[in-house]
């Protein structure tokens, strides 16, 4: 008994450590319910430097939907199917259901479309969780709601295992993930000392994930690459880092909390990155903040809540330091907040084709131009009310992009 509700423990973990990959990994923006099917719908360029009114209306969409299954006529554990044509992307959620099926629903525009299946698969052996996309189809036209059933092969894996040694003050415990070069097949698991996961042929970068300070602070590490064709091992060894400690205030001397502080190596191209995130409770009475990072050079960059009274919130973004950190050492790294300009409102009402207000729409905003701040962002969301208005306080600034999401069914 005992084993069985270990293994569903670690089962559990696995959802979510795949689930988390997944959102990384795919850039579709997420569908929920109202009515009859509706689109996003986004604008760009504007300009909020006194009151606005915005109207959006949101065009009807069409369904693709289907099963899944792998080619053993096992349901597929999980993930999504997207449909890509240039630069639109419509993903729907894979579902397992009661009778022991599972389905998917993909609303979108007109169109003709290249399909993709990513989906979960999990070894029970290793507990490590993939994600991999397959290419379903190419050319499909959408002029109506249409079925497509899908049928994917699960890939073949190998047992990749290694050691895992700190040279410093960092914990050998925490994530591992191995990504491919061709972003298609993403592995995860736990790891405390040692690794192993079942990982397809091809070659990887492989990517640490540790939690710090009592989870106050995330450091994610970009390793070695490792080439799989067969089972391999791979000792991993984690670098000397150093402690970053300081404080995040505002401008007027007071704590800024909650805020974060996040360092990225300057001298990594993304997606390879190792970056570093300190946060700064909304509990804490003195702002301060640890980060222990690998020596090197570091561009920076902080975040703090905006709260307008009430639940009415925002994020304002902006750079920590006007140079990049060179970290050889332990080191004291004090923030200190620009001054926030006035807010304004951003307010008007969404409908859907026939004018009918569409009520509980998430509305986000967001610009990389602060009034008054050098290379400030600030972003903030709100949901429609039933009958389709909106009314949203936001800092100062131009060259907003704001992007409507219905909660479609």
């Amino acid at each position: 008994m005992s084993s069985c509700i270990t293994f569903r423990r670690k089962l559990k973990k696995l959802i979510a450590i795949c689930s988390l990959s997944l959102m990384l990994l795919l850039n579709t923006w997420p569908v929920g319910a109202q009515g009859g099917p509706l689109l996003s719908v986004s604008e760009t360029d504007i300009n909020a430097t006194s009151d606005v009114a915005k109207n959006f209306t949101l065009p009807d969409g069409f369904v693709l939907s289907g099963t899944i299954k792998t080619t053993t006529g096992q349901p597929v554990f999980g993930g999504t199917v997207t449909a890509i044509s240039g630069s639109r992307r419509y993903g729907g959620p894979i579902q397992a259901n009661p009778a022991g099926t599972s389905t998917y629903r993909v609303i979108l525009a007109a169109g003709t479309y290249s399909v993709t299946a990513q989906v979960f698969q999990i070894d029970t052996t290793t507990f490590s969780a993939a994600t991999v996309t397959f290419d379903v189809m190419s050319g499909l036209s959408i002029t109506g709601n249409r079925t497509l059933d899908i049928t994917v092969t699960p890939l073949p894996t190998f047992s990749v295992t290694g050691k895992v040694t700190s040279a410093g003050i960092l914990p050998t415990k925490g994530t591992i993930q191995f990504t491919s070069a061709d972003g298609k097949v993403s592995v995860v698991a736990q790891f405390d000392g040692s690794y192993r996961v079942a990982v397809p042929a091809g070659t990887y970068a492989v990517f640490v994930y540790l939690s710090l300070n009592n989870q106050a602070s995330n450091l994610s590490l970009s390793l070695p690459t490792v080439s799989v064709s067969g089972a391999t091992t791979k000792d991993l060894a984690l670098p000397p880092a150093f402690n970053v400690l300081g404080t995040i205030k505002t401008n007027a001397g007071t704590v800024a909390a909650p805020s974060s502080f996040s360092a990225f190596d300057a001298t990594q191209a993304p997606p390879n990155t190792t970056f570093g995130v300190a946060t700064v409770p909304s509990s804490s009475t003195t702002g301060a903040f640890a980060l222990p990072l690998p020596g090197g050079s570091y561009n920076t960059a902080s975040t703090i809540e905006i709260n307008f009274g009430g639940n009415v919130k925002g994020t304002l973004g902006f750079n920590s330091l006007a140079n990049p950190l060179a970290v050889n050492a332990d080191m004291t790294v004090n923030v200190l907040a620009p001054a926030t300009p006035a807010s304004v409102i951003i307010s008007g009402k969404v409908s859907n084709s026939s004018g009918a207000g569409v009520g509980g729409a998430s509305i986000s905003a967001f610009t990389s131009s602060v009034t008054g701040i050098q290379n400030g962002s600030f972003s903030a969301s709100t949901m429609t009310a039933t009958d389709g208005s909106y009314s949203l306080k936001v800092l100062s600034g131009t060259g907003y992009t704001i992007i409507v999401v219905p909660r479609n069914p």
